[in-house]
């Protein structure tokens, strides 16, 4: 998504020589704007993930992670 201005520039420079999917795949502003939810519904995850894997977690760490993914506001749409 850092790139899709790039991409864009690059598809309208050279769109006769990219195959027809990837033009309306990079044109596609409602696939563009899934992307950008998925990565907002992903970051507070990377973000547990990250912490977790440390050497001196233990199972609290986990337990209090896991609650803050649960109320966490971003995802929302995913748990219900």
């Amino acid at each position: 998504m850092k790139n899709h201005a790039a991409y864009s520039h690059i598809v309208n420079s050279h769109e006769e020589d990219i195959d027809k999917n990837v033009v309306k795949s990079i044109r596609d502003y409602n696939l563009l704007k899934q992307a950008k939810d998925m990565m907002k519904q992903l970051q507070p995850i990377g973000d547990a993930l990250d912490q977790l894997q440390g050497d001196k977690v233990s199972i609290a760490d986990a337990c209090e992670a896991w609650i803050e993914l649960q109320s966490s506001t971003v995802l929302e749409p995913v748990l219900g």
